[in-house]
């Protein structure tokens, strides 16, 4: 009896070893397992495919997943509301709301308060403050952009050759849920738009631009006469920065509706074939008329002489009135500029604003004289200066 329980007992001790070293395989097994997992963790893409997985449990903890990510997939879950599947659609939109509601909203209370700010906290934060400064006015553009258009500047910024394809499919959404174009934040889609263009990285094309143009057409700007107005500042960054022709034009029209002043460097490359490198006849009319609108707006009579390549210009100035040519258009912008000072070109009258000089060239004869008399001092002026 006694030997019977001895070897019970050993035998006892050798399944309790046995289970021991089976336990701690399982454990060093499941750390690995772990460790794997932990390594393999799944990518918001992943995770945002999962909303719409077919069981409750895996949806769910997909959504647990990604709010904890909060503005880390921002531009994830904002492009998963277009997606095809609707619990997709209708989870994304759940978890960003709710990631506005906390990470956003808080970030963007901080920089309306002139708190200190990262750029890794406010996507674009580093590149609009070289740009606009950092001013109360400022942040509070600043908080405008990122509270319509986070989604837009962090991605653009984040995939720089793809910046065109998402500022218009940004605009194309925005036709499609917004309905009425009033609605909008128009001065927030617009300086998201020139702070994109700002950066050194991205250029965007012109399609992009004619989006965003067309989208905003009849709407009214918010923006101040003053030169230190942040939305003028990053107008008139990117119009300096728009070297492509058809991008400067662009910019020309949405420059000419805001009433900027700098626009003239861009209608100086359109209109003098020396900058732009290439003959008049290269050059479309339709860059050439808004050029010159501009310099009708803004330019004095230093800027008449980026007019004279096109006095000869017999292209028809409107595709429907054939009748009127470029050098029509080049020689009432001479006129109209020349206003302003006509005894600076020999011209009767005094110096004053062009409302004032309305009526000093009525009459055909008038302008044709005003013209002779024009070309008589020009050739002067370029005589001289050699």
């Amino acid at each position: 009896m006694h030997r019977q329980s001895h070897r019970l007992s050993i035998h006892s001790r050798k399944m309790n070893a046995g289970w021991n070293v089976g336990l701690l395989v399982l454990l060093v097994l499941g750390g690995l397992a772990s460790g794997l997992r932990a390594e393999t963790s799944p990518t918001t893409r992943q995770l945002i495919a999962e909303l719409g997985h077919q069981e409750f449990q895996v949806r769910q903890r997909a959504t647990q997943q990604l709010a904890k990510f909060g503005l880390a997939a921002f531009t994830e879950l904002e492009a998963a509301q277009s997606h095809a599947d609707p619990e997709v659609r209708q989870r994304a939109g759940y978890i960003l709301a709710t990631v506005q509601k906390t990470q956003q909203h808080e970030r963007l209370s901080r920089l309306r308060k002139g708190e200190p700010i990262s750029d890794d906290e406010l996507p674009g934060w580093k590149l609009y403050v070289s740009v606009a400064g950092d001013s109360a006015a400022s942040r509070e553009l600043f908080a405008a952009i990122l509270q319509y258009e986070w989604g837009m500047i962090a991605a653009a910024l984040k995939q720089p050759a793809k910046a065109d394809e998402i500022v218009r499919e940004r605009v194309s959404r925005l036709r499609v849920v917004s309905g009425e174009v009033e609605s909008l934040d128009v001065s927030a889609l617009i300086a998201a738009t020139m702070l994109l263009n700002c950066d050194e990285t991205i250029q965007l094309h012109y399609l992009a631009l004619e989006k965003v143009i067309a989208l905003i057409q009849g709407v009214p700007l918010r923006l101040s006469s003053d030169s230190d107005d942040p939305l003028r500042r990053l107008l008139t960054a990117s119009l300096i920065r728009a070297h492509d022709r058809q991008t400067a034009v662009d910019f020309l029209v949405l420059g000419l509706r805001c009433g900027i002043p700098e626009t003239m460097s861009l209608a100086r490359t359109i209109l003098l074939p020396v900058a732009n490198q290439k003959p008049v006849e290269a050059i479309d009319v339709n860059s050439i008329r808004v050029a010159m609108n501009t310099v009708r707006r803004f330019g004095t009579v230093e800027h008449v002489e980026w007019l004279q390549p096109h006095f000869a210009d017999e292209r028809p100035c409107f595709p429907h009135r054939a009748q009127i040519q470029v050098r029509d258009l080049a020689l009432v912008t001479a006129i109209d500029v020349i206003k302003e000072d006509p005894a600076k070109f020999g011209l009767p009258g005094q110096r004053g604003t062009r409302a004032e000089q309305a009526d000093l060239f009525a009459t055909d004869a008038d302008r044709s004289r005003a013209f002779e008399l024009w070309q008589e001092a020009w050739a002067t002026r370029a005589a001289n200066k050699k």
